[in-house]
C-alpha cells in the first residue's frame, strides 16, 4: 500500500529525528448509489510500511541518516471529527439536486484536507457549501475550527448532511 504523506521533525542540537507517515487509501467521494460520503480510509500505516521507511532511512552508506541520529518512524495521531450539518434552501430550489451537489462538494473538501497537519476550519466547510440555492447552513459538528499539529490527521468517520427545509422569504420587517 502506498503512503499518502509524511512529516519529519527534529530538534536542532539533538539526535532525535521523528518521522510520521500516513497510509493512503481510496479517495473520499460521494457514493450517489447509497446516498453517502464514502468511508474515510484508515491513515494508520501497516507495520510493514513503518519497517520499510525505517530500513530506507537507515540504509548504510546511502547518506540518508547521520551516524548519531536516533530515528523513529510512527503513524499519525488520529483526531476523529464527524461532520453533522443542516442545510436550508431558498424556496423553489430543488432539494434533491442541490443536496447531491453539496454532498459532492463536501466529499471533495474532506478529500483535499486528507493530509498530516491539515486543520479543518468552519470557513472551509461553509465555503464548500456556498452554492446557488443555499439560504443557510448550521454546523453541529465540528463546533469550531479543529486545529492539529504536523503529526496528526483529522479523520472524518461520518458525514451527516441533511436538508432542513426551505427558508429565506418571509414577511418584511418594519423599517425603523
Amino acid at each position: 500500500l502506498p503512503l499518502r504523506d509524511c512529516q519529519v521533525q527534529s530538534t536542532p542540537g539533538l539526535p532525535d529525528v521523528r518521522i510520521t507517515i500516513m497510509a493512503d487509501g481510496a479517495p473520499v467521494s460521494y457514493d450517489a448509489a447509497n446516498g453517502i460520503v464514502s468511508p474515510f480510509p484508515s491513515p494508520v500505516p501497516t507495520e510493514a510500511q513503518i519497517v520499510t521507511v525505517m530500513d530506507y532511512v537507515a540504509a548504510v552508506g546511502m547518506g540518508r541518516k547521520g551516524l548519531t541520529d536516533v530515528v523513529t518512524v510512527n503513524g499519525p495521531r488520529i483526531v476523529s471529527v464527524p461532520y453533522v450539518i443542516k442545510v436550508w434552501l431558498y424556496p423553489g430550489w430543488d432539494s434533491v439536486s442541490t443536496m447531491l451537489q453539496l454532498n459532492k462538494a463536501l466529499a471533495a473538501l474532506i478529500e483535499s484536507q486528507r493530509f498530516l497537519g491539515f486543520s479543518h476550519t468552519i470557513a472551509a466547510i461553509e465555503g464548500a457549501l456556498k452554492v446557488g440555492g443555499v439560504f443557510s447552513i448550521e454546523i453541529d459538528s465540528p463546533r469550531g475550527d479543529v486545529i492539529v499539529d504536523t503529526n496528526a490527521v483529522i479523520v472524518v468517520p461520518s458525514v451527516s448532511l441533511k436538508f432542513a427545509g426551505h427558508s429565506g422569504f418571509g414577511p418584511l420587517s418594519p423599517s425603523s
